[in-house]
């Protein structure tokens, strides 16, 4: 789980060889980043043919709500009733998300981690996450996440290149441009440090 590359079975391995059933073994490209007490899971866009396998992606990390700010092109329903919340904060593609999105973002990220450690430790109780994705992960999904840790006080050069070791490509250039003038409010600046850890014990991006 939590594969930072596209993995797919061999088509010879694949009988009868159509896309639609090669959607079937297709894991779910997804990237823990974590930062203070968030956690967050940008991953691309599930199918309803390997929905079951994205499932499981959000359970490992204890995903209870999914951002999707591309198109509706799946049903919820699977998602919903595995308890996983879906918002739909669809935005155009290589755009910078409008003022809306990112207000009702940052209120979620407050309500989502005010009050948890964010540590993400196997095999024990699992902090809060947030998953979120576009189609390919690679644009709109990374853009909040930077979003969040600017606001937390990470500054532009370190947002772009923590996101990048993880989602290599994410950014266009008119995203890089946005981020780069974007203004934190500090919104986000209590989340910046584990409860009961002391500054010199925080090890910063993962």
């Amino acid at each position: 789980m939590g594969s930072d590359t596209l993995v797919m079975v061999p088509l010879k391995s694949v009988s009868p060889s159509s896309s639609t059933q090669l959607c079937q073994f297709i894991i779910p490209n997804s990237s823990l980043i974590q930062y203070g007490r968030m956690n967050f899971l940008i991953t691309d866009r599930p199918n309803e043919q390997n929905m079951e396998t994205f499932i499981k992606e959000l359970e490992y990390y204890g995903a209870k709500i999914i951002v999707r700010v591309c198109e509706q092109t799946y049903p919820t329903f699977p998602l919903t009733s595995h308890g996983i919340s879906v918002i739909n904060w669809e935005y155009p593609d290589g755009s910078p998300p409008p003022f809306s999105v990112i207000h009702k973002w940052i209120e979620l990220v407050k309500k989502t981690f005010k009050h948890h450690n964010s540590t993400f430790q196997e095999n024990e109780n699992l902090p809060p996450c947030i998953a979120i994705h576009c189609v390919a992960g690679l644009g709109r999904a990374p853009v909040l996440v930077a979003i969040a840790l600017m606001e937390a006080g990470v500054g532009y050069e370190e947002t772009i290149l923590a996101i990048r070791q993880k989602r290599r490509g994410a950014f266009n250039q008119r995203q890089l441009d946005f981020l780069k003038s974007y203004k934190s409010t500090g919104q986000l600046t209590s989340l910046a440090l584990p409860l009961k850890v002391k500054p010199e014990k925080y090890c910063g991006i993962m």
